[in-house]
């Protein structure tokens, strides 16, 4: 008998530890898009049986699905498929911190204030803030909040739980209550739906982000409001906001805290109204993006607005701006108007309409990067015959009053008819 070897044994035990075992192929997530004429039955064939799917989007024609390279290229060269592209990471746009306090100015500014006294409050239009969440126990938001969805955890619990209340504090310049309590929005009416796509540091994927605006899109939301943003363009993204705008809705979002960069992503897209930061003088705010995509400016500079913990903050920035848009957008579909071109939809009368009545700022009265079609402006959208709204006080030279119902933190760190009879304001 051949004698045994232990070194022999031990060399071949150490050879096999580090091959290791025989492991799949690496995959990473990636959305896929189909053309819109694949069935089902063509997307299970391009996918394959081995096929790895994370989810599929109700109403957009994309799935998520973990891919080994050599699958990506297969798809890739499918016609039944439109593109394939790594699901990436987004995030909110970070607020710029101010250390300063003023009452609802902005609401005021764009004359808010001037049509709630003539009895138009926005009721009952329905906007999705895609974001970190709302929080829905706020006093100024309890009465406003109806429903949502949480694509981070997947619940249908959509709270915010971000640093800077990122989610609630747009949601309180859309929609807070007219209560004599906090903060006013400009459409103290209107119907919040709190979408959860980006986690408690304001960070979430691009497809939260699609899942987001697909959910959208299958409950019949009338606005979208998205002040968030990332800088590289992708086709998923694009896919899901052209459609949305195509079944009806509106979307607005943050053009970026770029200081004076290109616009990001969604607000670039065609199908997106991009919005600048104007300041209490109607003046550029330099952090704004400088971009031909811009379509229009509102306040966005020492905004206050409802934060979690029942409590009222001032936040700066873009994300702060697109909310007062959407607000005044709530405001014209509420009050009514037509379907002038008959196709249906009445977010292309609405987005019209706010380009016109947009106070010019650029100085040569035509659209320009700075300030695109102007200052939003809520008396001239719903054409009302009333005097404009006078201009709002220096926030910045006026001592901050105190406000004992509040927290405030001081250091800087069913669808509504288309086409139809205007609804109850």
């Amino acid at each position: 008998m051949k004698a045994f070897s232990f070194p022999a044994f031990l060399l071949t035990l150490i050879a096999l530890f580090l091959a290791g075992p025989t492991s799949a192929a690496p995959t990473k997530e990636y959305l896929v898009g189909f053309h819109a004429q694949a069935t089902a039955a063509d997307k299970g064939r391009a996918l394959g049986k081995e096929r790895r799917v994370k989810n599929a989007m109700r109403r957009l024609p994309i799935v998520t699905a973990e891919l080994e390279d050599h699958e990506v290229a297969a798809l890739r060269r499918d016609p039944r498929v439109a593109y394939v592209e790594e699901n990436r990471w987004i995030q909110a746009i970070d607020p710029i911190l101010s250390a300063e306090y003023s009452t609802s100015w902005g609401v005021a500014h764009i004359g808010s204030h001037l049509v709630h006294e003539l009895g138009y409050f926005g009721r009952d239009v329905r906007i999705a803030v895609i974001d970190t969440g709302v929080d829905y126990l706020h006093p100024d938001l309890m009465l406003r909040y109806a429903g949502g969805y949480n694509f981070v955890f997947d619940n249908a619990d959509p709270m915010d739980d971000n640093t800077y209340s990122h989610g609630t504090h747009a949601a309180g310049i859309i929609a807070a209550e007219l209560n004599g309590i906090g903060v006013v929005g400009v459409a103290p009416r209107a119907r919040i739906y709190g979408v959860k796509v980006l986690d408690g540091a304001g960070f979430g994927s691009v497809e939260w982000l699609v899942q987001g605006i697909d959910w959208a899109i299958d409950n019949q939301m009338d606005i979208i409001n998205l002040s968030l943003g990332v800088d590289f363009d992708s086709e998923a993204l694009r896919d899901a906001c052209d459609r949305a705008y195509a079944a009806g809705i509106l979307l607005i979002a943050a053009a970026g805290n770029t200081g004076g960069r290109p616009a990001l992503y969604p607000a670039a897209y065609d199908s997106v109204i991009a919005v600048n930061a104007t300041n209490a003088s109607d003046e550029f705010v330099a952090f704004s993006a400088v971009d031909p995509q811009v379509e229009l400016a509102a306040p966005g500079l020492s905004i206050s607005s409802t934060i979690r913990g029942n409590q009222v903050d001032v936040l700066d920035g873009t994300s702060q701006a697109a909310p007062h848009v959407t607000g005044v957008a709530a405001l014209i579909l509420a009050a009514g108007i037509a379907d002038a071109n008959n196709d249906g939809r009445l977010n292309d009368e609405v987005r019209q309409r706010l380009q016109q009545s947009a106070v010019p700022l650029g100085g040569t009265g035509e659209r320009d990067s700075f300030f695109g079609y102007g200052r939003v402006d809520a008396v001239a959208a719903l054409q009302l015959e009333i005097s404009p709204p006078p201009v709002a006080p220096d926030v910045k030279q006026k001592k901050p009053k105190p406000d004992k119902r509040a927290n405030l933190v001081r250091d800087p760190q069913a669808h509504p008819g288309k086409g139809t009879p205007a609804r109850p304001r």
